[in-house]
């Protein structure tokens, strides 16, 4: 099972039924930005749902930040304070933050 989760490459990588939208043209998006980095061994199967949280979560985060009127009430900047944690830490599981991938980077030097 583990040498199969190693296989799927990261184009082989299928978002879930319920992302759709803004969400599901950002994780093709991100994983085309992956793969231009040659980081094609960066997500394997058990990563979809977490990339579906990120994009699912920064549609959501831009979708509150684009209300109007401005400046924003303080339950729409609280939500926007919540979703950005919850970005900040898919972003680093998925090595989409500079530590996250400098971590990497000397992983795969040893």
């Amino acid at each position: 099972m583990a040498n199969k989760l190693k296989d799927k490459r990261i184009t082989k990588l299928t978002p879930p039924e319920w992302l759709r939208g803004d969400a599901l043209r950002l994780w093709h998006k991100k994983l085309a930005e992956v793969e231009q980095l040659k980081a094609d061994e960066v997500f394997d199967a058990l990563d979809e749902e977490l990339l579906a949280m990120y994009c699912d979560s920064v549609i959501i985060y831009r979708e509150i930040a684009d209300k109007k009127p401005r400046p924003l009430s303080t339950k729409n900047a609280k939500d926007l304070q919540a979703w950005s944690r919850v970005i900040r830490d898919c972003a680093e599981k998925l090595g989409f933050t500079p530590r996250a991938r400098a971590r990497l980077k000397k992983k795969n030097l040893k």
